[in-house]
């Protein structure tokens, strides 16, 4: 496929580039959903006058310590903002069982201090 060319020179344009989201099967997606406004930089438009164009919504990432946006279809937006929360809500389980399991282990450290050995 070519980016931005008419494939096999029929007129129609043959886009490529990053997909839309996926959501995986375990419905979760790392990120955030956030709306942005843009200024297209021409003199006449409205966005010159303040009124910007948008909303565009990007899913904001971490990975390998950067940032990444990625452009969310307006027709994906709750589908995508809702993986997202069930990802922080497993995220929040994750670190709960941690701490617990933080405090389980101190309680068994501190009984067999006071254990006898011989």
């Amino acid at each position: 496929m070519l980016r931005g060319k008419s494939a096999g020179g029929g007129g129609a344009r043959v886009k490529t580039g990053k997909p839309f989201p996926k959501i995986p099967a375990d419905g979760l997606l790392n990120g955030a959903v956030c709306a942005s406004y843009a200024r297209c930089g021409k003199a006449g438009c409205k966005c010159a006058r303040g009124a910007l164009h948008g909303p565009y919504y990007h899913r904001y990432q971490w990975h390998d310590g950067r940032v990444i946006k990625e452009y969310v279809p307006l027709s994906q937006v709750e589908e995508v903002r809702a993986a997202c929360a069930r990802y922080r809500a497993l995220q929040d389980k994750l670190r709960e069982g941690r701490q617990h399991f933080q405090t389980l282990l101190s309680q068994l450290r501190s009984s067999l201090r006071g254990l006898d050995y011989e």
